[in-house]
């Protein structure tokens, strides 16, 4: 039976549980000096925001940072254990630019991936759940190395591909993906629930992928086009998440690491607390009204991931 690599350990896909798809721990730019946090109280503030999503039913949490926007798997690690629901983490690539990639080919690129899912990042023996690549609104020669190379090490190591996309280049990046044999039942196309684009959508949808509905502005305009895709029978194939993070600082690129905490570390709030409860709070109630079905949200935050990380057909059960 096929795996999934958490980081505290291998479990099955039936234990995934309810999964959000697409959120992060820690996020930082590469500009920032953000040695100057207090671990110990990131680590609080993860262990109360998983927490409370895990007492309405979020037993998992895919964490899509990739290792150019300071992943911190030992971070991960301590806010796993606090708080005990299941962070799985991803290899790869973000699609801001880093000199050092031009110097090495898609097949180097690959070859550090399947490293990590052979030997685990760095020395902490983690190994990844997933990779991540991201394209934002115009895919250059860097970013074609960059899709090919994912698609190289889907395809060494068996591990399902989240990406990051936006609407000018959704399309062109699942054409290269699936053309460079990334399996359709094992891809979600990132952030699609960022735009009403029903034609676009639903021709991202007839290729067997999952798209990702899986960021938190425009609450209205994403339950209605949630409330849509599902009316018109692709539940299946559409994967829930926020987006959001335990420390997350591009927001506010002119503020150094300690402002931007001050800003955030709002967890001990009752509002703060509820940050990877606003699709429960507001975009999955907005949907239900819209007739979206308890069914369809189970599937969608159950059974979809379940089947993505197994690998299985859309329609197997």
């Amino acid at each position: 039976m096929k795996q999934v690599n958490t980081v505290l350990g291998t479990i099955s896909p039936q234990q995934l549980g309810g999964v959000l798809m697409h959120e992060h721990i820690f996020c930082s730019r590469f500009d920032r000096d953000f040695r100057v946090l207090d671990r110990r109280a990131l680590a609080r503030r993860g262990q109360i925001l998983l927490q409370a999503a895990k007492e309405h039913g979020i037993s998992t949490i895919l964490d899509a940072t990739p290792w150019d926007l300071h992943r911190d798997i030992p971070l991960m690690q301590e806010i796993s254990r606090l708080s005990g629901v299941q962070i799985i983490a991803c290899a790869g690539t973000y699609h801001f630019y880093r000199p050092e990639i031009d110097h090495f080919t898609a097949e180097a690129i690959a070859g550090k991936i399947l490293d990590a899912f052979d030997h685990g990042f760095g020395d902490t023996g983690v190994r990844p759940g997933a990779i991540k690549c991201a394209v934002q609104d115009e895919i250059t020669p860097y970013h074609e190395k960059l899709l090919r190379a994912t698609a190289m090490a889907h395809r060494a190591t068996g591990l399902p591909v989240i990406t990051h996309s936006s609407q000018k280049t959704a399309l062109a990046q699942q054409d290269i993906l699936l053309g460079e044999g990334v399996r359709p039942e094992m891809l979600i196309i990132g952030h699609t629930g960022d735009y009403c684009d029903l034609p676009l959508q639903t021709k991202l949808l007839s290729r067997g992928t999952y798209l990702g509905m899986d960021r938190t502005f425009q609450p209205e305009q994403r339950a209605h086009v949630l409330a849509e895709l599902c009316g018109m029978g692709y539940a299946g194939q559409l994967m829930l998440g926020h987006d959001r993070a335990v420390y997350m600082d591009f927001s506010n690129p002119k503020a150094n690491a300690s402002e931007v905490w001050n800003q955030q570390n709002d967890a001990d709030t009752p509002q703060g607390r509820r940050l990877f409860l606003f699709l429960h709070d507001e975009i999955l109630p907005k949907a239900q009204r819209e007739g979206v079905s308890q069914q369809a949200i189970d599937e969608m935050l159950r059974e979809n991931p379940r089947r993505y990380f197994a690998g299985l057909p859309l329609n197997a059960r």
